[in-house]
């Protein structure tokens, strides 16, 4: 099972389909924030009804870029200038796919949650390094952009008679855990509507490249939009108004 997979199979235990606002009654206590993205380091491209590529998909290699770092560096920032303190938490990640592995190997669970043991680990952590809530943003699917991979990427449609545009686009979620209550404070969606471009080229001259290629000829985009992202989630929870 390939690591994009498992981090979005994390997103099913660190988010549900409704968006929540921090209560304002509780925004003034939020502080100690630690801050964790599991992004992946692997953009997805996408290639959907091109004459070249039909309905294929690539990956991209995007850790030089250290997308994860731009966004925690973007919350951080923003934190700060609400003079709130925050820190960078750091986990295990043999210890998290371990986890997701005995989660998957559950059968018929009914009640409870089966990544209940994750959950349980990165709330540990998060207070043993001095945090009295954490952010995670990780990535997540929408029903309402099906052919988008969680997580951020390219992809290029190329309906009937067009030739499509290829495009650079965010598709992630993100929570504010109370680390003492373990309760999900706030909790905020970013899709493609919200963080995306279009790029100019189309899908033919785009398949002509590596995926590496391609990622790397739109590295600049790629890092506004992931800022841009953490800017929306902060606004999407309630925590920024700007």
């Amino acid at each position: 099972m390939t690591k994009m997979l498992h981090l979005t199979l994390l997103s099913l235990l660190l988010t549900s389909c409704a968006a929540k606002t921090i209560d304002s009654s509780k925004l003034q206590k939020v502080d100690n924030v630690g801050i964790v993205s599991v992004l992946d380091d692997q953009a997805s491209v996408k290639y959907s009804g091109t004459t070249i590529f039909t309905n294929k998909e690539f990956a991209a290699n995007t850790s030089p870029l250290s997308v994860n770092k731009l966004i925690v560096d973007e919350i951080h920032s923003e934190l700060s200038s609400l003079q709130k303190k925050s820190l960078n938490v750091t986990l295990d990640m043999k210890k998290i796919n371990e986890g997701k592995k005995e989660a998957l190997s559950l059968k018929n669970i009914y009640l409870g949650n089966r990544y209940q043991t994750i959950q349980q680990y990165v709330l540990e952590e998060a207070a043993k390094q001095g945090a009295e809530y954490v952010f995670v943003v990780h990535p997540t699917i929408h029903d309402g952009f099906p052919m988008h991979k969680s997580g951020y990427g390219f992809l290029c449609q190329s309906p009937l008679g067009r030739k499509g545009d290829l495009e650079v686009y965010f598709l992630v979620g993100a929570e504010l855990w109370n680390v003492k209550t373990k309760e999900i404070e706030a909790r905020a969606t970013v899709t493609p509507e919200q963080v995306a471009i279009k790029t100019g080229k189309t899908c033919e001259e785009a398949a002509k490249m590596s995926p590496d290629k391609v990622a790397a000829l739109y590295k600049e985009q790629l890092a506004n939009l992931a800022k841009k992202s953490a800017d929306l989630i902060l606004i999407g929870t309630g925590i920024s108004k700007k």
